[in-house]
Formats: structure tokens, C-alpha cells, sequence
């Protein structure tokens, strides 16, 4: 098999003769080098020139030159890691910082909060104390049948066991709001609200800090309880009794009030309800928060 010869091409002055030929071989006339503008030919060159410099010295380099390059790349290399492996440990120390410092601040305004819940929390225990939970406490029926105030018998409830301290109920009350029930359908708001009183009343006696006075074991079917709770009031004040009346009842306030005109005010209290709303919610929160 007869075999083809290639010469390659190089332009260069000292191979004028070669170069003269090579234009007419077939293989390498597709090249068209010397076809190219000047300025290209003499860019070849200089690449030529330079990969060529860079081999002979790369064949020329001496062991002892190419360790000590070895060693000073492996040195350049082991610096780069080192810095890079410090910057990543610091990166990671500083985030660990300010998570704890975030942490620290966090756990700081918490206990700040609760400890402002658990003074709030006091001071209205202490209110309930020195101005609902004295010698006779009056809770007219009007807001034992109110569902908008679970959250003042639950505080209620908590103050009194904290306290130690038991509510009187008159029957006649009880009566009044038994006969509630009777008097209306299942169906009517006045019906659902004594269903409620009566299930709150029960609830209070199971957990101890509710009695029932006079109650008889049928009701009353006459029972009103308005004129039972202005005696009860006026003869607690007149025995030297600290009293504590509490009632959405505008009218009944104005006939106690009235009442009471003749006696020391600073053994009577009326208290309306939307002004103890906030101490109940402060102390329904001591709750949640033993539990």
C-alpha cells in the first residue's frame, strides 16, 4: 500500500526553498498560509516561538528547580486551604455567637414579660382580695347568667381557692333563676342563659368555694331576689361587714346606691364589670401558666 508523505509548514525565512515547494503539495495546500495577511502569519509565528521556547525550557528545568517549584506550589496551595478553613471556622464562630447573643436577648425579654405578667398578675389577686373577696360578696344574677363573663368566674375561682376564701349564694337567687328556667321554652335566650347559671353555680359548689344559704328542696315559685339582696347588703354594712356588690343591673345599682345613702360608704363597694375585664384575663393567665 503506497503511503503519502505530509511535510509540515513552517514560515520562516531560513526555509524559503521548503516553502516554495510545500505551496504546490495537495494535502497541505487547503492551509493557505501564506495566503493569510502579515499580521496573522507573524501572530503564528510568535506562538510557534513561544511554545517552543517554553518546552526547551521545560526539557531544561533540573530536578532540585522542579522540587523546589513542587515545594513552593504545594506551600502556595497549603497557605490558600489553611486561610480558607480559618475563614470558615470564624464564619461559623461568629454565627454561633449571634445566635446566642439573639438567644440571650430572646430569654432576657421573655422572663422580663413574665415576670410584668406575674406582677400584673399580683396586684390584681391583691384587688380581688382587698375589694371583691370580703365578708359579703353579692354577685347579682344578671351575671351568673351572662356568658360573656367565663373568663370573670374562672379568675373568680382562682382567687378563691388561692384564698381560701368561700362565696355566699342566697337561695332566693337560686330560685329566681330556677324559675327562669321553668317559665320559658328551651328554645329562649332567657332559658339558655339560666341553663347556664344554674350549670356555673353547680360547678362552683363541686369545687368547694361556692355555698348555697336557705335553700330549700323545692323552689320558690315566688322567689324575686332583688329586695332579698338590698337587705342582705344593708344589714352586712350595719353589722360592721365589708360589702362587695356586683351587677350589670343599672336600675338595681341606683336603688342600692340609694339605699345605702345613710350608711359609710367605705364599707360598700358597686363594682361594674367591664372595669375588673383586665384583672380577670391577668389572672386566668397564672392558670396557664402553673399548668
Amino acid at each position: 500500500m503506497k503511503s503519502s508523505r505530509f511535510r509540515l509548514l513552517l514560515s520562516i525565512p531560513m526555509f524559503a526553498g521548503q516553502v516554495a515547494d510545500a505551496q504546490h503539495s495537495p494535502p497541505l495546500e487547503r492551509l493557505r498560509f501564506t495566503n493569510r495577511p502579515p499580521k496573522f502569519q507573524r501572530t503564528i509565528r510568535s506562538l510557534t516561538l513561544l511554545a517552543l521556547t517554553a518546552l526547551m525550557m521545560s526539557c531544561g528545568e533540573s530536578a532540585e528547580q522542579r522540587r523546589k517549584r513542587e515545594s513552593a506550589e504545594f506551600a502556595k496551595g497549603a497557605i490558600f486551604w489553611i486561610f480558607v478553613i480559618g475563614a470558615g471556622w470564624w464564619w461559623w464562630w461568629d454565627t454561633e455567637r449571634q445566635k446566642k447573643r439573639a438567644r440571650h436577648k430572646y430569654e432576657q425579654a421573655q422572663l422580663k414579660n413574665r415576670q410584668a405578667q406575674v406582677e400584673h398578675t399580683k396586684k390584681w389577686l391583691a384587688y380581688f382580695a382587698d375589694n371583691i373577696l370580703v365578708e359579703c360578696l353579692v354577685i347579682d344574677s344578671n351575671i351568673w347568667m351572662n356568658e360573656q363573663y367565663d373568663m370573670f368566674f374562672k379568675a373568680l375561682r382562682i382567687a378563691a381557692q388561692e384564698m381560701k376564701f368561700k362565696i355566699s349564694l342566697p337561695g332566693t337567687q337560686f330560685d329566681e333563676i330556677c324559675n327562669i328556667k321553668k317559665r320559658t321554652s328551651y328554645a329562649e335566650p332567657k332559658n339558655q342563659s339560666a341553663r347556664l347559671a344554674i350549670s356555673r353555680i353547680e360547678q362552683a359548689l363541686k369545687e368547694d368555694w361556692l355555698r348555697i344559704n336557705s335553700i330549700s328542696m323545692d323552689s320558690d315559685k315566688t322567689a324575686y331576689a332583688d329586695p332579698v339582696l338590698v337587705k342582705i347588703i344593708r344589714s352586712a354594712v350595719k353589722a360592721g361587714q365589708r360589702v362587695c356588690f356586683l351587677s350589670d343591673d343599672v336600675e338595681l345599682r341606683i336603688r342600692i346606691r340609694a339605699q345605702m345613702a345613710d350608711l359609710k360608704p367605705e364599707k360598700w363597694n358597686i363594682i361594674e364589670m367591664q372595669t375588673i375585664v383586665s384583672g380577670c384575663e391577668a389572672i386566668t393567665r397564672l392558670e396557664h401558666s402553673q399548668a
